[in-house]
């Protein structure tokens, strides 16, 4: 039985025509083999079911058996081992390769020094919000890539961001990816344009914290200088009360009580 896998696009053209398909059918099948990935022909849903029946009966279709998945800690790679159908196995760091079109020692060199580089950025980005005993996920590379790829971001800058997160209950690359956005959006591209950005954002603050004291200051100026100038009422209990409290020599004092007792006996 044929290997359908095995076969590139125009094998398959050759082969689905023997078949009495049309090149069309071969494009589908080689969508579904070689970019949704399927795992059998049960899962080529566009292709008719007497169409199927047929390939099984013509033709295997053979998928890799993962064995062990190893992460590299130097540079991030990711090794599979799988196991072929024959008992053979095979790694795909060796189909990464083709695929990234390293085709001689020196690429490889550099593809490892660039793979280093890259990689020591997710690590410090993850140490810094305290998740170092992990390896980084496949949407938070893409979210990093961006920052380095995409925004021109340094490690230094990238790592500056980071720390912001130092205060934060709970920090992650979507609370940093934010901070860089923000950056971004105002053209914000250098650790000094940062730090220039930050100057500017203290020196405006204290203007706000001065004016609000000189206001306040004002404020209670007013309110002083117009309890001051409020005019006072003098009543005759004002009058029954400052009497009450002079200060007597003995012989007003005695005098006094001679008019307070001499009116009694009078009443």
């Amino acid at each position: 039985m044929t290997d359908i896998k095995s076969l590139n696009y125009d094998e398959l053209v050759t082969y689905m025509a023997g078949l009495g398909e049309k090149k069309f059918r071969a494009s589908q099948l080689y969508q579904w083999m070689h970019e949704k990935l399927a795992d059998s022909f049960d899962e080529c849903t566009n292709l008719s079911n007497a169409l199927r029946q047929k390939l099984k009966e013509t033709s295997e279709y053979v998928c890799l058996e993962p064995v062990r998945v190893q992460h590299s800690k130097l540079d991030g790679t990711e090794k599979y081992l799988f196991r072929l159908s024959d008992g053979n196995y095979v790694e795909s760091v060796l189909r990464g390769w083709y695929d990234a079109n390293i085709i001689s020692v020196e690429d490889a060199k550099n593809s490892f020094v660039a793979r280093k580089d890259r990689y020591s950025i997710y690590r410090s980005v993850l140490n810094q919000l305290g998740f170092s005993n992990r390896q980084p996920t496949d949407s938070e590379k893409e979210i990093i890539d961006i920052w380095i790829d995409k925004y021109n971001f340094s490690p230094e800058l990238i790592s500056y961001a980071c720390s912001k997160s130092i205060n934060t209950p709970n920090p992650s690359i979507s609370y940093i990816n934010g901070i860089i956005e923000n950056w971004y959006s105002k053209d914000i591209t250098t650790l000094e344009d940062v730090k220039k950005e930050e100057e500017e954002f203290r020196a405006n603050k204290q203007k706000e914290i001065t004016k609000t004291k000189t206001e306040t200051k004002n404020h209670n100026y007013n309110n002083n200088y117009n309890k001051d100038r409020t005019p006072k009422v003098v009543t005759r209990y004002h009058n029954s009360f400052n009497e009450h409290f002079r200060k007597y020599s003995e012989d007003e004092l005695e005098a006094k009580l001679l008019r307070v007792q001499n009116s009694k006996k009078a009443k």
